[in-house]
């Protein structure tokens, strides 16, 4: 059965928090960037490949593909921009310890509900899909920081 400790709603994929503290905490020894457009842009992967931890190699795959990405023997932290492409990698039968929700910035027509997180309401529909698929969802920017409430989540 394959592990994945986390499922992270991240905007900005892989930097610094993702690689100096999730992945030490989740104690992850796969990544996975599971994004349609940054699936097919080198250009884009050699610059996260920048930031990310050097034992490990990220593997950048469609959301369709993600699934067959997992690495079964290996405890993976999987990346994702936001709420749908993340209610479309559990549609694709991955299933995951914990939803983070961790940064989705600011855009026209999105409201701030947490420090880093912005929702419009189809992010809340998605979330609402998820919790109805059995997903804990979490809310926290870093492993250090509390869990924060969105009222529209419950």
């Amino acid at each position: 059965m394959p592990n994945v400790k986390m499922i992270r709603i991240d905007s900005r994929l892989i930097h610094g928090q993702i690689t100096s503290l999730w992945m030490q905490a989740l104690q992850a020894d796969a990544l996975i960037v599971a994004d349609d457009e940054v699936a097919n842009d080198a250009f884009h992967q050699s610059l996260m490949n920048l930031a990310a931890p050097k034992a490990i190699k990220p593997v950048y795959t469609t959301l369709r593909d993600a699934a067959g990405a997992v690495d079964p023997q290996k405890t993976t932290l999987i990346l994702c921009k936001d709420a749908q492409d993340a209610l479309t990698l559990l549609q694709n039968h991955i299933t995951c310890d914990v939803m983070n929700i961790g940064n989705m910035h600011m855009q026209a027509g999105k409201r701030q509900v947490a420090v880093s997180v912005a929702v419009d309401d189809a992010d809340l529909e998605a979330f609402r899909q998820m919790k109805e698929m059995g997903a804990h969802l979490k809310v926290q920017r870093t492993p250090m920081n509390e869990e924060e409430t969105i009222s529209e989540l419950k």
